[in-house]
């Protein structure tokens, strides 16, 4: 039995992917540990997913509030601490590891499995070209550069790249990243408890809906919207918040409304059509939603759209890949990117425009038809396998 190290952190939405990779591999017969965050923990054993920390990864809450400055400098010492990488390498040592899969900002922990002689496959979460040009342009890639984990250098010497994301989606530059594979979004298969728990979620969500059919085809009596920026802080988010809050303002909808751990509700004023919740199953609330507003982050917007539902991007931070996200989304037709300083009054013309019937639904049934028609858990374990394999028959 091949075995497979999935080495991630605590960073907004970059789990989802490696965890549905992982949980593919552990089905079809490897075993898959993944090392991260101990916060990481509950997440990954819901899946049904071995799980350890990774020994001298540091401490990073990507919910506590910082300015940019902050943010980097914290960043930038967990994706360049050499001690991640030991730790990394004494983990595959000890569990006598067939493949590393590593985490694209990881950085010195690629360079370090790589050194070590791991075979080493990079994870890439969101587009390849934003990690290629921006993300290797800001501060994080200088610093890293000069502490030996440059990204070019790092990325360039791994054996392989799965990047979960459309290939139509990202028509950029990714020469970073030998033998690309693009497999499609991922997200890990829900256990038998979280599929009974959003079904209760979309009976609770319904239980006052009743006359006329909704735009989706169910019997809302009008339209539904999902407002979510972000699971982690970026600085402005609580403003955006409420300026979203009084665009829904007395239109005819019903919006729901997810702050994650970095904004309280009870911060946010809410009119008497919104519902402020921190925290809600998407995966169960997005069948019965008519549009999705968000801030560009890569697994909101494919949650959406596999779904078949249009979103409106406010892209959350200008370092990050939400305005390429916006981007893509805009020019496949199946929603609409805006500043995020949009007053109330420009953000409610646009919901209540994207909330109604338009061309905009049928491009983006288009784009969920082409995300469920893929497999990309599959694909990804199958540029997985043969790395594993070589490295097993070399051992014995």
């Amino acid at each position: 039995m091949s075995t497979a190290l999935f080495v991630t952190l605590s960073a907004g939405g970059n789990l989802p992917p490696m965890l549905g990779v992982a949980q593919r591999f552990a089905a079809g017969g490897g075993r898959a540990l993944v090392l991260g965050h101990p916060g990481q923990a509950d997440a990954v054993a819901a899946a049904g997913v071995e799980f350890a920390p990774l020994p001298g990864l540091r401490p990073y809450d990507p919910a506590r509030h910082r300015n940019a400055l902050g943010t980097i400098r914290a960043l930038t010492a967990v994706l360049t601490d050499p001690a991640a990488g030991r730790g990394a390498v004494a983990v595959a040592e000890r569990e006598r590891a067939d493949v590393v899969v590593v985490d694209c900002l990881l950085l010195a922990v690629g360079r370090a499995v790589g050194d070590a002689g791991f075979r080493t496959v990079t994870l890439v979460h969101t587009l390849p070209s934003y990690f290629a040009g921006p993300f290797a342009r800001t501060p994080i890639g200088a610093v890293a550069a000069l502490r030996g984990c440059g990204p070019a250098r790092v990325w360039g010497a791994a054996s392989a790249t799965i990047a979960t994301v459309l290939p139509e989606f990202d028509a950029g530059r990714a020469s970073a990243f030998p033998a690309l594979h693009a497999v499609g979004p991922v997200t890990p298969a829900p256990s038998p408890a979280s599929e009974s728990d959003a079904a209760d979620a979309v009976d609770a969500a319904d239980a006052g809906d009743t006359g006329a059919a909704g735009s989706r085809g169910g019997t809302r009596a009008r339209p539904r919207v999902l407002l979510s920026l972000s699971s982690i802080w970026y600085p402005g988010q609580d403003r955006t918040l409420q300026h979203l809050l009084d665009a829904v303002a007395g239109l005819d909808l019903d919006a729901v409304v997810t702050t994650g751990a970095s904004v309280d509700p009870a911060a946010l004023r809410a009119p008497a059509n919104a519902e402020v919740l921190r925290h809600a199953d998407h995966e169960a609330l997005l069948p019965g939603v008519d549009l999705v507003v968000g801030h560009g982050g890569h697994g909101t917007t494919m949650r959406a759209l596999a779904h078949g539902v249009p979103v409106l991007v406010l892209p959350g931070h200008p370092l990050m890949d939400h305005p390429a996200i916006g981007t893509a989304v805009a020019a496949a037709g199946a929603g609409r990117t805006v500043s995020r300083r949009s007053s109330p009054a420009a953000l409610r013309a646009l919901i209540a425009e994207l909330a109604g019937p338009g061309p905009h639904r049928a491009a983006a049934a288009t784009v969920g038809a082409r995300i469920r028609a893929l497999d990309p858990a599959g694909a990804a374990v199958a540029v997985l396998r043969p790395q594993a394999e070589t490295s097993l028959q070399r051992r014995q």
